[in-house]
């Protein structure tokens, strides 16, 4: 698998009170009824209030992830300022390397507002030649202001 193969998909099922930006956004507005369960072993560097976040297959990073694999990443965070249109970047960093998994590219519709509950949802899969230990980072920022932010350790096997 190679690069290319990197898909970008709306995974996101809110409560009936929730709101769908768009068909293929990955940032949605939502409610949720139930406690968070925050990934541990994460770190947040991000500007907004990070409420909760969910790597499939894993519940405590470092993560084991198996390259070739397709793995969800979803967060739900408060905006803590106003945004017009949020981009968003996934890189990872390996023995002071940095591998741009998903390219910075704006979000669909990702107009945001102060206070507001959102949930950031994007798929993403290891080149198969990519192995061992490093850092998972996504980035959702408007002028470089990271909204929402996440450091994630990982072992790619």
């Amino acid at each position: 698998m190679t690069f290319a193969t990197f898909t970008l998909l709306a995974c996101i099922i809110a409560l009936s009170s929730a709101q769908v930006l768009s068909p293929t956004a990955p940032l949605h507005n939502a409610r949720r009824a139930v406690e968070p369960k925050l990934l541990g072993g994460i770190t947040d560097c991000g500007i907004g209030e990070l409420v909760d976040v969910r790597l499939s297959g894993c519940t405590q990073a470092p993560c084991t992830l198996n390259a070739g694999q397709t793995y969800q990443l979803q967060g739900d965070f408060r905006s803590r300022d106003q945004h017009w249109i949020l981009r968003y970047a996934l890189i990872v960093h390996q023995e002071n390397q940095l591998t741009t998994i998903f390219p910075e590219t704006a979000v669909p519709d990702s107009v945001v507002t102060p206070g507001q509950l959102y949930t950031f949802t994007h798929d993403f899969v290891f080149n198969p030649s990519f192995r061992g230990k490093s850092y998972i980072r996504l980035e959702l920022h408007e002028n470089w202001k990271q909204e929402f932010c996440l450091v994630i350790p990982v072992n790619v096997v």
